[in-house]
């Protein structure tokens, strides 16, 4: 498996030679291993290498670590190019992949805008953030695409993600945001799909409530759970699809009918959603894949925000809002590559701990 230093070499250098006295792979991993340590922002990292400069030596195998200035690691994240970074990015996750059968890897497809007000020089308001490719089980991100105001929509740059994925075998899940175009792409690289539908796709979605009602299902999987005071009952029913509207869509071989019911701080409720399959599988299978799709939210853009505090770091700079974002990536897959499910307890495991950040970067 590829060392994370070993990628780190790979990022093309955007500085000039004349001047520059620590290598672009030297800054990026201090940036890492400072942001695992507990220090968040330009100055902190001036103060982590500071502070942890013989340590930091040692390990790393040079005769004098020379720290850093804040304002050297914020230019390198100015002029550092995302695409280049992101690219490597995606090679040093491809060396540690494995090949799964859609029953066994299912990976979801977001996008997390970061909440920070940009302008352009015209002082009109912009955004920037990335749209994540995420194994839910694993909790490690595969791929990365920057989402900005030119992309005008989330389902551009996803169908971008998936012309560029050089991974197979994944059953892919995402929201009713994406229709037949992505689907295409999904099958056509070789992997599958699991999408909601809902009433904005008003002919499929009409249609699916009227076949649920006509139709027995081929297999169905009831779980009930009770905690925290309240009471849970889930019932996946799995339909082979027939029908003009099915037919038009791309690849389908299952379609589901999830209900959920129970009280939840004794007040009942129930719900009914669809979904539609390029895959075949077990109804007690689908229970968990329905529900891992969410995982992204609680597993890779909660702790993006709350950990390591994204949506509160105060930038003003559009790349360097996407770099460092993608270092927390870095970051977050990391730990979970080492069996570190809690990244705030990891977090608090490792802080100041460089011998320990380091022995964890292969």
């Amino acid at each position: 498996m590829s060392h994370l230093i070993d990628t780190l070499k790979q990022v093309p250098d955007f500085r000039s030679a004349h001047g520059r006295t620590h290598p672009l792979w030297l800054l990026l991993l201090l940036m890492v291993m400072g942001m695992l340590a507990g220090y968040q922002g330009y100055r902190p990292l001036e103060t982590f290498t500071s502070d942890y400069r013989q340590p930091l030596s040692e390990l790393l195998g040079l005769e004098s670590l020379e720290v850093p200035s804040h304002c050297t690691f914020r230019r390198v994240m100015k002029g550092l190019d995302f695409q280049a970074l992101s690219h490597q990015f995606e090679a040093w996750m491809l060396s540690k992949a494995q090949t799964h059968s859609p029953d066994n890897y299912a990976a979801s497809i977001d996008g997390k805008r970061i909440r920070q007000g940009l302008t352009d020089a015209k002082g009109k308001q912009r955004f920037v953030g990335l749209v994540s490719l995420f194994a839910v089980e694993a909790g490690i991100t595969l791929k990365l695409e920057a989402l900005t105001q030119e992309d005008n929509s989330e389902i551009k740059v996803v169908q971008a993600l998936l012309e560029t994925l050089q991974l197979d075998g994944l059953l892919i899940t995402m929201d009713a945001l994406h229709a037949q175009k992505t689907l295409e792409k999904i099958v056509a690289s070789g992997n599958d799909y699991l999408v909601a539908v809902k009433s904005n796709q008003g002919r499929l979605y009409d249609h699916l409530q009227t076949y649920f009602e006509c139709l027995k299902p081929m297999a169905e999987h009831i779980h009930s759970a009770q905690s925290r005071g309240r009471d849970e009952h889930r019932c996946i029913q799995v339909y082979e699809p027939v029908g003009i509207a099915l037919q038009e869509w791309t690849a389908i071989r299952s379609v589901l009918c999830v209900q959920r019911w129970g009280t939840r701080k004794g007040k009942e409720y129930h719900n009914t959603a669809y979904y539609i399959s390029s895959a075949a599988t077990s109804p007690h299978h689908w229970q968990s894949l329905v529900r891992e799709h969410w995982g992204i939210e609680n597993r890779l853009h909660w702790p993006k925000d709350v950990v390591f505090g994204e949506d509160d770091y105060r930038l003003e700079d559009e790349q360097a809002l996407l770099n460092w974002s993608v270092l927390r990536t870095i970051g977050i897959n990391i730990l979970r590559l080492n069996d570190y499910q809690s990244l705030k307890t990891a977090m608090t495991k490792l802080a100041n701990r460089v011998d320990i950040i380091f022995s964890l970067l292969t």
